[in-house]
C-alpha cells in the first residue's frame, strides 16, 4: 500500500509538471516513476501502464516520436496479455498508434491499425458496425 501511494504522489507530480509545460523535470519523474512502479508492483499494474501512457503523451508533446511509437506498442502488448485481445483498453493504445503513423506519413499502417480499432470497439459494444 505504501508503494501504491509512493507512485501516486510520482505520478501526480509528474502530471503537474507536464501540464505546466516542465517537459524534462516531467520526464525525469515519470521515469523515477516508472522504475519504482515496475519494481514494486510489476508492469501489469494499473498505476505501470499508467505512468507509461503519460510518459508516451510526453514524447509526443516533444515530438520525440520513436520513443512515443515504442512505449505505445509495449502498453498494446501488455494490454494484451493483461486484459485480453478484445478489450476497449487495448483499442484505445491502436487508435493511438494509427494516429501516430498518420503523423509519420505512414497511413497504410495507420489504415491497417485503424481498421483493427473499428473491428476491436465493434467486438466489444462501443461502435455500431457500419451499414
Amino acid at each position: 500500500m505504501a508503494e501504491e501511494r509512493a507512485c501516486i504522489d510520482l505520478l501526480n507530480d509528474a502530471t503537474r509538471r507536464h501540464q505546466l509545460a516542465q517537459y524534462y523535470d516531467a520526464e525525469r519523474i515519470y521515469r523515477k516513476c516508472k522504475s519504482l512502479c515496475e519494481a514494486e508492483l510489476g508492469p501489469r499494474h494499473y498505476l505501470t501502464q499508467r505512468t507509461l501512457e503519460n510518459l508516451a503523451r510526453l514524447y509526443a508533446t516533444l515530438w520525440q516520436l520513436d520513443k512515443c511509437k515504442r512505449l505505445r506498442q509495449s502498453l498494446c502488448e501488455m494490454k494484451e496479455s493483461a486484459l485480453g485481445a478484445l478489450h476497449p483498453e487495448r483499442a484505445r493504445i491502436l487508435r493511438w498508434l494509427s494516429e501516430l503513423e498518420r503523423t509519420e506519413s505512414n497511413h497504410a499502417e495507420a489504415d491497417r491499425l485503424m481498421d483493427l480499432n473499428a473491428y476491436l470497439e465493434y467486438r466489444t459494444g462501443r461502435r455500431r458496425r457500419r451499414t
